[in-house]
């Protein structure tokens, strides 16, 4: 009953760990071993053991070697902290952006920003530009400080938005970002453990 689960950190903290007593309470059987992939990017090429699952973040799974299956993709907004915009001034269009500082995450970290400000027709944002954190969670940290401006998938951001230490600062579409895959290799032995 042991599967293995590889997961992007922050998706570990921020979604994953604070439902796992209602996955054990529907799966008392399954026990269930985190790791977090720190160093991994969207391009990588995934191994997998027979018990073990990976969730990984990228564009599209472009191998076959792995048996991939979609589990959502990200909803991109730019959140800021009110204290970050009592101190800098509001920000009221996409436009008003090119001033402020951006945040990123260092292993693929500009792509978010990248795809927000094509989506937007914004070619004069330097997306380059900003502070780098070793993981999206710590740059949701640093948006919550006011350190910056932050692009990233609302989902991550949802409790800190509920809450108020972050606001999407003004009306924008729906842009799509990373998709989420839980990549598998197909084994007689753990495939009703990988089902559930």
């Amino acid at each position: 009953g042991q599967l293995r689960l590889q997961a992007p950190p922050t998706f570990a903290s921020r979604w994953l760990i604070p439902r796992m007593e209602l996955l054990h309470k529907n799966l008392p059987e399954l026990s269930l071993h985190i790791e977090t992939t720190w160093l991994r990017t969207i391009q990588d090429y995934i191994q997998t053991e027979p018990n073990q699952l990976v969730i990984h973040a990228c564009i599209n799974y472009p191998f076959n070697n792995l048996r991939a299956e979609l589990l959502r993709e990200e909803s991109l907004f730019v959140v800021v902290s009110p204290d970050y915009l009592a101190r800098n001034g509001q920000i009221k269009s996409a436009q008003d952006l090119v001033n402020h500082t951006l945040l990123h995450t260092r292993l693929d970290g500009h792509i978010h920003w990248e795809a927000w400000a094509n989506a937007m027709q914004l070619h004069d944002l330097d997306t380059t530009a900003g502070y780098e954190f070793e993981t999206l969670d710590m740059a949701l940290s640093a948006a919550e400080n006011g350190l910056g401006v932050l692009v990233c998938d609302f989902v991550f951001a949802f409790e800190a938005l509920t809450n108020g230490r972050l606001v999407i600062p003004f009306s924008m579409p729906i842009v799509t970002g990373l998709r989420y895959v839980l990549l598998s290799q197909p084994n007689r032995h753990y495939q009703p453990l990988q089902q559930s």
